[in-house]
């Protein structure tokens, strides 16, 4: 009897050892997968910067990261782990992928932050716009919309700077060409136009870059010898708007035929030095500016030097203000180091009024201003006093020799 006791006591415990192992099992499985499904996702999101249509190459991951974090957090892993401009492509997808769970701006804009640029937000837009036109925005083809819908749905969804940014973007997948799309921009997009038109720009960049929010349409390159006019405009808002992403164009354009980044670059200054009228060269140069804007988020000392050595002061002012016309409020601390790591006490007053220049523009207090000062000497407070001068109006009054 005894035996029989304890045969059954042993059965009983291997019984409970095994029901526990297998609840220890699955509470294992339960924290590991997960864990493991969203680095090997991340993995992909990385791995798929190398590819030629990375934007597509990056849809699948970007929903299985989304079955496991916000839209949020996630731009912020994103933006800690990716270089500045792959996280914008990226993050264009993040907001595609959340405004179709939401189908709604505001709560899918409420679930994205300002990462990267507020890439989330434009690819937000971007869905909007496809889907009041009813399509599909991952076979986007807006080509044969009317007119009439286009002015439509842009006033509707052109109420702020990211939205009517992202609108922008939204148009030159429409036109295919900057005209049309700035016509519609003018039309549409009311105190927001420089936004507008700087999405009509960057798009046009993405799609010569391979990293549009849309799989690229059929669009030609420019010839080598169309880059010069490229940018050609009569009105000064779109030529500024095509230099802030004209080193990029030129790259993308020549690395086909094996040009380097450097070359092209070269290229660009040649094309720059080349105007003879202070509206464009100064565009031109502030451009080389806005192509290295990330740096100031990495490193200051190279922000810095990458503006000097332009052959001018009124050159390296130029691309001085080039860099603070990207400026957003989460880049506020980085390019106010920025400005007070410049010796030249010139280059850094007009450093500080490009500064609050552009942030005025959208919309930070006086108050937040003033502490960026703090207790500078005071050319960060002479900066301060002329934010209502456009400092691009300003420096084509600086020397064009060196």
């Amino acid at each position: 009897m005894r035996f029989f006791d304890v045969r059954g006591i042993v059965l009983g415990l291997v019984i409970v050892a095994a029901i526990l192992g297998v609840l220890g099992a699955k509470s294992l499985y339960n924290q590991w997968w997960p864990s493991y499904k969203f680095r090997s996702a991340l993995a992909g999101v990385s791995a798929c910067a190398g590819e030629k249509d990375g934007v597509a190459c990056v849809r699948p991951e970007i929903k299985k990261l989304l079955e496991l974090t916000g839209g949020a957090d996630l731009m912020d892993i994103l933006s800690a782990r990716s270089g500045p401009m792959w996280c914008h492509y990226v993050g264009h997808v993040v907001g595609q992928q959340m405004y179709t769970r939401y189908h709604d701006v505001e709560a899918a804009i409420s679930q994205c932050n300002r990462a990267c640029d507020s890439a989330c937000i434009h690819g937000i837009i971007g869905g909007a716009f496809a889907e009041e036109l009813g399509i599909d925005y991952e076979k986007l083809n807006l080509a044969h919309m009317s007119v009439d819908e286009l002015r439509k749905v842009g006033k509707r969804l052109c109420t702020n700077i990211g939205t009517c940014h992202g609108v922008g973007h939204a148009l030159f997948q429409v036109y295919q060409k900057f005209e049309p799309a700035f016509a519609v921009c003018r039309e549409v997009s009311g105190s927001m136009l420089n936004q507008c038109y700087n999405g009509v720009t960057m798009e046009y960049a993405d799609i010569l870059s391979s990293r549009s929010m849309t799989s690229p349409p059929d669009i030609e390159y420019p010839d080598k010898d169309s880059l010069r006019s490229l940018c050609d405009f009569p009105s000064l808002p779109e030529m500024r708007a095509c230099f802030r992403y004209f080193p990029r164009m030129v790259y993308a354009t020549l690395r086909r035929q094996d040009v380097s980044e450097a070359q092209s670059l070269e290229i660009v200054k040649n094309v720059c030095e080349s105007y003879g009228e202070a509206m464009a060269r100064t565009a031109c140069f502030s451009g080389m500016g806005s192509s290295g804007s990330y740096l100031v988020l990495t490193n200051t000392p190279a922000a810095v030097k990458s503006c000097q050595g332009l052959g001018s002061r009124q050159a390296e002012a130029s691309c001085i203000i080039g860099k603070l016309a990207v400026a957003t409020e989460d880049r506020t601390k980085p390019l106010a180091l920025y400005c007070a790591a410049m010796s030249d006490v010139p280059m850094r007053t007009i450093c500080y009024q490009g500064l609050f220049f552009f942030l005025n523009r959208i919309g930070t207090s006086m108050e937040r201003m003033r502490e960026i000062c703090g207790s500078d000497d005071g050319v960060c407070q002479q900066g301060l006093r002329n934010l209502g001068i456009d400092p691009m109006e300003q420096i084509r009054s600086f020397s064009r020799t060196s």
